[in-house]
């Protein structure tokens, strides 16, 4: 494919923000779905929708190993949405269906300094180490959003990054 098919291409792609608990993949994905007036898929709400539970009591009920099951389910089941915009689990990057999947997208890392992804994997009691996740993240990333800033700059930072790499314009 030349550069020019890739860029049309991506215009319709999902678009799937991964990281570490706590960077703010909801806030950003949120923001981001109603600039480019794209459907959004948040995990976490797809699980507490289908399971009538939030992430922390699926892994104290069922285990980490079967949250981790449902967090790939919401990201490939979100995908069959045409352009939809995803704020995917930390998890998915772990497997291989997982790293799959995010690459029928345009999949942007979130890596934000100073996140609370101590308070939040208490609250999902997952006690990986997130930092071994850092090289999956990097791999994986079409688009890598990072330094100090809150959710505008960081949506700015996305606009920005969609529309140089990807041709994809934001509002007005």
């Amino acid at each position: 494919m030349t550069p020019e098919s890739d860029r049309a291409d991506a215009v319709d792609k999902p678009i799937v923000f991964v990281g570490q608990m706590g960077v703010g993949k909801s806030t950003l994905g949120r923001l981001l779905a109603s600039a480019l007036d794209r459907p959004f898929v948040d995990s976490d709400e797809y699980i507490r929708r289908d399971t009538g539970r939030n992430a922390r009591e699926v892994a104290e009920s069922v285990g980490v190993e079967d949250l981790h099951a449902l967090e790939l389910e919401a990201l490939a089941d979100a995908l069959t949405t045409d352009g939809v915009v995803v704020a995917a689990a930390a998890s998915v990057i772990d497997s291989e269906r997982g790293r799959s999947l995010l690459d029928e997208s345009i999949c942007v890392w979130v890596d934000r300094p100073g996140s609370t992804e101590g308070e939040h994997r208490r609250e999902v009691g997952d006690s990986e180490n997130l930092a071994a996740r850092r090289p999956l993240f990097e791999s994986a990333a079409d688009l890598v959003l990072s330094g100090e800033g809150g959710p505008e700059e960081y949506l700015g930072r996305a606009l920005a990054g969609l529309e140089d790499t990807f041709g994809i314009a934001g509002p007005g």
